[in-house]
């Protein structure tokens, strides 16, 4: 059988998840924060190519781009990224210039010379803080918020019924990194061996707030996305 040589976006992205060989190799570039380019990096080569949007950030830690169309076009991208909403109920806290503290009571500082934050200090580090008492205490980050589906689902249906690029979906389901995070890395590995209960109920907590927006996600979306990551 002759390979099929005009494929859409998405049957090519479709053709290769399904270990098939389409016409070429799919493109993706900006569809996640992963799979985006740096926002300092992004400005040299929007000035290469000429085009002189604004850039919009798409990962505040990692200062990651938006792609804008025009960009993605450019070069053939297969993809298109379904962004997930923000909390109408929760602002960042900026705590100076370089630092601020996120959702998770997660503290993030970056140098003056850079746009990248790093990992400053977790809610819950130190022995002190590695309790259950202490979990029940934070005030975790509210699943239920309207601003993170509001919208959601007609923006997917607006990328699957007007376009025939691959709707690719990242809810940022993670639950591993996020307990390392806001108990300290260092601490978060002791628990595992010294501290277990502590460690089992973070971890449990962290999914199940998960799950619920990615479920609720999932169920905005269910019919009009391609891949999810």
């Amino acid at each position: 059988m002759s390979k099929k040589t005009s494929l859409t976006p998405r049957e090519r992205v479709r053709m290769a998840m399904e270990h098939k060989e389409p016409d070429r190799v799919p493109f993706d570039f900006g569809s996640t924060a992963v799979t985006s380019i740096a926002g300092m990096a992004y400005e040299k080569l929007k000035r290469h190519l000429g085009s002189n949007s604004e850039t919009r950030i798409m990962a505040k830690q990692g200062q990651v781009a938006h792609v804008d169309e025009e960009i993605l076009r450019k070069f053939g991208i297969d993809t298109r990224p379904l962004d997930p909403g923000a909390p109408d109920n929760w602002t960042d806290i900026e705590i100076d210039p370089f630092t601020y503290q996120d959702e998770w009571g997660i503290q993030w500082q970056r140098p003056e010379e850079s746009n990248s934050y790093f990992l400053l200090k977790g809610h819950f580090e130190g022995d002190e803080n590695g309790t259950l008492e202490a979990l029940r205490q934070f005030q975790w980050p509210d699943p239920k918020d309207p601003g993170r589906f509001r919208g959601l689902r007609e923006r997917a249906r607006k990328l699957h019924e007007e376009t025939d690029y691959s709707v690719v979906f990242s809810p940022r389901a993670t639950f591993w990194q996020e307990a390392a995070r806001i108990r300290g890395f260092g601490d978060f590995f002791s628990d595992l061996v010294m501290n277990k209960k502590f460690v089992h109920a973070l971890l449990d907590r962290i999914l199940e707030i998960r799950l619920e927006i990615t479920e609720r996600m999932m169920a905005e979306t269910r019919g009009f996305i391609d891949v999810v990551l």
